[in-house]
């Protein structure tokens, strides 16, 4: 379409495309109520005459309609399959969902959680109908799949839904015997942890801690995909050899009384409880002597310094990727799922 030429409109389109106005209008916002074939024709028919959507005036009407009473709220589906019910009510936990509901309701939705106990990583398939089934039944087409018991319903194609995933689900299904046939990719919120062990480890350096060292579980290791090893050894690599400390890959206070006592660090990176104590036992004051720094500060943990996860915005990020999409009608497997990593910040002197 050459500069002089009108842009086309939707009743240009429609007679390309031999519908009415009122079904070009659905299909350029991908209405379900527009069958598969007629949308993918009247998208042709606009692609081939030059259409472009006005972000300004799309914006304008967002704002013009989200000025008007809500006479319906619509709901956001958020799924706990943890055996115990208040899982997320843990101190470390609860942020995430806050976070979710707090911005779910500023944009006028509900937030239903769902408890699904019994549901069982053996039979995905039939985990994910069963989840689906009472979606449906409360006319809900949009949920949340936040850090989940077990994740392999999470990989499930859930057509016909808006799905986000909070956490990586994939990195569950690697430490499980049973996997399933194919891994369907949907839109995720994550933590960066690699930036996180990387700003405590700059943090500590910067105030003066010379052996830095870092204990932490394997499987929380591969829950982050490696990230709290890959960014620890990488800021080792500008170390001279006498300041590194290996990794403790166990978090039993016996062995973090060992690792202490042979190693002397005089910061500890961590992610568990148990550690503090494990170093007061292996005979150095905390932090006079040695600064445990946590990389999920919580209301539950007595650290004095760490990451501050920010996991609110993990649970507010979600709602806002999970809307966008919802306002799109773009469900079932993307062809592209995207990841947004939310960054943490360091607390304490």
């Amino acid at each position: 379409m050459s500069s002089e030429q009108k842009p086309p409109n939707y009743r240009d389109i429609a007679l390309k495309a031999g519908v009415s106005v009122a079904s070009v209008s659905l299909a350029l916002r991908n209405d379900p109520s527009v069958s598969a074939p007629v949308r993918a024709r009247i998208k042709e028919a606009a692609k081939e005459m030059g259409y472009r959507p006005n972000p300004l005036l799309s914006a304008y009407q967002a704002s013009i309609r989200s000025r008007r009473p809500a006479m319906f709220r619509a709901t956001l589906g958020w799924i706990n399959d943890h055996a115990d019910q208040n899982a997320w009510r843990k101190p470390w936990m609860q942020p995430i969902r806050d976070g979710a509901l707090a911005r779910a309701q500023e944009l006028g939705y509900e937030l239903d959680e769902m408890w699904f106990p019994e549901i069982r990583s053996e039979t995905p398939e039939e985990s994910a109908r069963k989840i689906q089934k009472t979606l449906r039944a409360r006319g809900i087409v949009a949920v949340i799949l936040p850090s989940l018991e077990r994740g392999h319903h999470a990989v499930h194609p859930w057509e016909g839904f808006t799905v986000v995933c909070i956490g990586d689900h994939r990195l569950l299904l690697k430490q499980s015997t049973f996997q399933p046939q194919a891994i369907h990719e949907h839109h995720r919120v994550n933590s960066n942890d690699l930036y996180n062990i990387q700003l405590a480890f700059g943090k500590l350096s910067d105030h003066g801690r010379e052996r830095i060292g870092l204990v932490v579980a394997r499987h929380a290791d591969n829950e982050t995909s490696y990230a709290f090893t890959s960014g620890f050894l990488r800021a080792q690599m500008d170390l001279q050899a006498r300041r590194r400390v290996p990794i403790l890959f166990s978090t039993e206070i016996a062995d973090v009384t060992a690792w202490a006592k042979k190693h002397k660090p005089d910061a500890v990176i961590c992610i568990h409880a148990d550690v503090p104590e494990g170093v007061k036992r292996a005979g150095f004051k905390v932090p006079q002597e040695v600064v445990v720094a946590h990389m999920n500060l919580a209301a539950d943990v007595p650290a004095l310094v760490g990451i501050d996860r920010r996991m609110d915005l993990l649970g507010s990020a979600a709602v806002d990727m999970l809307t966008a999409h919802l306002i799109r009608n773009e469900n079932g497997v993307p062809p592209y799922a995207k990841a947004m990593s939310i960054e943490g910040v360091w607390v304490g002197g």
